[in-house]
């Protein structure tokens, strides 16, 4: 063995000697409560992010909600909705008015213009849609408007599907949904 493995080293004797420490009560009751405030204040904190996230994903979700179910439809339309329907039997069913009752003008019942599109096949497309407008103008009957625009679609050639600047919100929603179908079609057929 050399003389250098013989001769301790200082960090070894540092290192094998007994510490002699005498514990203050008072500093590990300091330390105890500045560290036991310190993991509250960070669990509240967190506690605190969490609520503040949960709260504002909840108002970003009514704000959306309520945008999305905003009525968008200008003052006049929401006033005609205020207005009373008037309820206007179905002609499914309901007898064919009498011969003897006011014929179907334009300005008259469209019950009986709807009868009378039915009636005349050669001009059933114009009568169908003139009975459509009747329904919508006079009586706000929106089923029965549908039924003789879709049988006036029917009747009516390709060309009618363009929009008119007198056409109503109903009729240029279902010219737009036909013009979908056919292309549609042709795009799968």
């Amino acid at each position: 063995m050399e003389a250098n493995d013989l001769t301790p080293d200082p960090v070894e004797q540092f290192l094998h000697r007994p510490f002699a420490v005498t514990a203050d009560p008072a500093l590990q009751q300091q330390l105890l409560s500045e560290t036991l405030r310190s993991l509250r204040w960070k669990r509240r904190r967190r506690s605190a992010v969490m609520i503040g996230f949960v709260a504002a994903s909840f108002l970003a979700g009514a704000i959306c909600t309520h945008l999305l179910h905003a009525p968008a439809a200008p003052d006049e339309d929401r006033q005609q909705a205020k207005r009373p329907v008037v309820p206007v039997e179905k002609p499914v069913g309901v007898p064919r008015p009498a011969d003897n009752e006011a014929g179907p003008a334009p300005g008259g019942n469209a019950v009986a213009l709807e009868w009378t599109a039915f009636d005349e096949p050669e001009r059933h497309g114009d009568l169908y849609r003139q009975a459509g407008d009747l329904y919508v103008r006079e009586n706000q009957d929106y089923e029965a408007a549908l039924r003789c625009y879709t049988q006036a679609l029917d009747a009516n050639s390709e060309e009618n599907l363009t929009i008119a600047p007198d056409d109503n919100w109903l009729i240029m929603a279902l010219k737009e949904a036909r013009k979908k179908e056919k292309a549609h079609a042709k795009k799968n057929g």
